[in-house]
């Protein structure tokens, strides 16, 4: 197991779809949504956790400010996640073997599930955690994607370059739907 594999909660969207709230802030089980994320990292193998703000910056780092995270500042999060994701990839130290992209609005992903990752690392391939045989999130990419990281635009996050990546990626059974279900809209917690 690689001691040099950081975890990148991206937290930088506009929550667009769930009107004039900012869904990351939004309480769910007595925290923040964005906290259920940065947890699940803080309590995982990753050596560090980075956090990439955009929308109401100041407000979700306060938020999260009582926790050991390293945050960094998207200013073109309105340009999408693949901005988020450059942002994250460009804030991680030289010598990160590789990184987990995790959501911020996934509060079902546990530490366990980043952990699975970690051990199933294989420099050069991408871990992905998959469920009833349907890939879900976060993804580990080695330090060899980095580069294809970068090159993302969009706002579709890392699903196109996974898509064209398929024989590169290990697939990581875990026993749990956690990895697939994300809030969009207040109603969705």
């Amino acid at each position: 197991m690689s001691e040099r594999i950081d975890a990148v909660v991206l937290a930088a969207g506009l929550s667009s779809r769930a009107g004039s709230l900012n869904k990351l802030l939004l309480p769910v089980a007595g925290k923040p949504l964005a906290a259920h994320a940065t947890d699940a990292a803080l309590a995982s193998r990753a050596r560090y956790v980075h956090v990439v703000t955009g929308h109401q910056a100041e407000t979700l780092t306060a938020a999260l400010d009582d926790r050991p995270l390293k945050f960094v500042h998207n200013p073109a999060y309105p340009t999408g996640m693949s901005s988020s994701i450059a942002t994250g990839i460009r804030s991680l130290a030289d010598d990160s073997e590789g990184v987990i992209i995790c959501l911020a609005d996934m509060p079902l992903v546990a530490s366990n599930h980043l952990d699975l990752l970690i051990e199933n690392y294989d420099p050069g391939r991408i871990c992905a955690p998959f469920y009833r045989g349907r890939r879900g999130n976060p993804v580990l990419f080695g330090s060899t994607f980095f580069e294809d990281l970068l090159q993302l635009t969009g706002d579709t996050g890392a699903r196109q370059l996974l898509d064209g990546l398929a024989n590169s990626i290990t697939q990581v059974d875990v026993d749990d739907d956690g990895i697939f279900y994300n809030v969009n809209r207040p109603a969705d917690l």
